[in-house]
């Protein structure tokens, strides 16, 4: 919590942390966030630049061994599997 971490890949923004949760769209971003969006067009699905560097407001670890992020603009998935996402 309070670091920043960088995003290896696009990652969705969720309302919530875990797939189940909707995806935000762009306009429901905060500034930083919408700059760093894929998309300009307000209303498309809120997906992050790789590269793009986030800070961590909370990790919140799932039962299932996931990690999700709650950033400024919503949440993203840190680890899924042995997949990584963020460094």
């Amino acid at each position: 919590t309070g670091k920043n971490y960088t995003l290896k890949t696009e990652l969705k923004v969720r309302a919530g942390a875990g797939t189940n949760y909707k995806w935000k769209t762009v306009g429901q971003l905060t500034a930083g966030g919408r700059k760093a969006a894929t998309s300009t067009n307000k209303n498309a699905s809120a997906v992050l630049k790789s590269g793009t560097v986030v800070t961590a407001l909370q990790v919140i670890e799932k039962s299932n061994g996931d990690i999700w992020l709650k950033i400024p603009s919503g949440y993203i998935c840190a680890k899924q599997g042995k997949s990584v996402y963020i460094k």
